[in-house]
């Protein structure tokens, strides 16, 4: 999929194999509403997932569940490829943790009604950025399908930052 050049970086490689996938305005524009999706998905069905109790967790048993983890790996992955953009990856996974507390409140509870929502959200979205990916005339393979997931939503914060010029 990427061949990395001695002068780029991973991150700007990773930018450019994204970027030369989307021909047009709109599967530009619905691959970058489709990244925060996906990304939002399944942090909300890594957080529904039932954690085990640990018991040398003590008190703080309950500040732990799976989107901990998506989280930690992902701000792990992000701060090797670029640190700004792992900042703000963090806080946007912040962000989308209060709207998953939120939905969370809001369905009381109900584990598998939230499950199935998650996974109709992140199947809705994957299907409309493959349409558009099609319509545009390219092909994905599953290796690059699984990097989209990660590399999307700070593929979409690039743009931000090129905007106001700042290095990410």
């Amino acid at each position: 999929m990427l061949k990395k050049e001695s002068s780029k970086r991973q991150i700007d490689l990773y930018f450019e194999y994204y970027s030369a996938q989307l021909t047009t305005a709109s599967s530009k524009i619905i691959y970058e509403i489709c990244a925060f999706g996906i990304y939002f998905s399944i942090l909300g069905f890594s957080w529904s997932v039932p954690f085990p109790h640990v018991s040398f967790l003590g008190q703080y048993n309950s500040y732990f569940n799976w989107a901990s983890f998506v989280i930690a790996f992902s701000i792990y992955f992000y701060s090797k490829l670029s640190p700004l953009l792992s900042y703000l990856m963090l806080f946007l996974a912040l962000v989308f943790t209060y709207l998953i507390t939120i939905i969370e409140r809001h369905y009381h509870s109900k584990t598998l009604q939230i499950l199935w929502l998650y996974l109709i959200v992140f199947f809705a979205f994957e299907t409309i950025r493959y349409l558009a990916l099609k319509s545009s005339g390219k092909r994905s393979t599953l290796k690059s399908e699984f990097t989209f997931i990660w590399i999307g939503p700070v593929w979409v914060l690039h743009f931000l930052l090129k905007k106001f010029a700042v290095k990410y």
